[in-house]
């Protein structure tokens, strides 16, 4: 999932899965997300952490650890440009945080309009008090993006306010981490999408997500097509893992 707005013009690739389920109303380890900018994974642990059996919808002939399907509730986005706050109502609501009211006032509060970085979302999850960690190969703003048909028309205004959340985000408590490797490979085609990851099959090599662009399934996609999609030119490699122990 890639970019700080979102465009809905092209399907999600991958194939369609099953039905998402109804969030868990207990407490839960960590989930996560990735885009851009950014995509939000809710999925298994990332520092080996291994998720307790009540939350995991097991594939009986997998081994433990191998299988894991968070019942992340599916909420689709209203306009083109609002998958990333789609996405996050969807990681609330699993975390049994997402107050309608209280999530627009925060909207209101952290100034969200029509142009979501990955940076705003981390934001938005400090501001509800959810334990988080955003990894990005560029802290800031990549000035290679402005000849980008995708980043163009915003960029002059949207460079100086996302390079200054950035700056305030230690002092903020957004914690902010520099990963990944530069990508050269720069496509003409890029658009801007984030998802919520929310397991994977260690035997079939696919993860399984929920695209906020579809209301009534959950969506699964080879590792390796996911991988070229979240390290390609215009995403930073973003991803923001939210912890779900929060």
């Amino acid at each position: 999932m890639t970019g700080p707005r979102c465009r809905r013009k092209h399907r999600p690739s991958g194939r369609q899965g099953q039905s998402g389920a109804r969030a868990s109303k207990h407490p839960t380890p960590e989930t996560g997300w990735t885009a851009r900018r950014g995509s939000v994974a809710a999925g298994g642990g990332t520092e080996g952490q291994d998720l307790p059996s009540q939350f995991k919808l097991r594939n009986p002939a997998a081994p433990a650890g191998d299988f894991v399907q968070l019942p992340v509730p599916i909420i689709q986005q209203l306009y083109h440009w609002d998958c990333g706050l789609a996405c996050s109502r969807m990681v609330l609501r699993y975390l049994g945080q997402l107050d309608d009211s209280e999530f627009e006032s925060a909207l209101r509060e952290l100034r969200l309009t029509k142009s979501i970085w990955t940076i705003d979302l981390a934001y938005l999850m400090r501001h509800f008090g959810v334990r988080h960690r955003f990894c990005t190969q560029t802290l800031g703003v990549d000035k290679g993006y402005k000849n980008q048909s995708f980043y163009r028309k915003h960029f002059d205004t949207e460079e100086t306010r996302v390079n200054q959340l950035f700056a305030q985000a230690k002092a903020c408590k957004v914690l902010v981490e520099k990963c990944g490797h530069r990508c050269f490979c720069r496509t003409p085609d890029y658009q801007g999408h984030f998802i919520v990851l929310r397991g994977y099959n260690r035997a079939t090599g696919c993860i399984f997500y929920n695209n906020p662009a579809y209301a009534d399934r959950m969506c699964s996609t080879s590792l390796s097509n996911f991988e070229e999609a979240r390290t390609s030119y215009g995403t930073d490699e973003d991803i923001l893992f939210v912890y779900l122990d929060s």
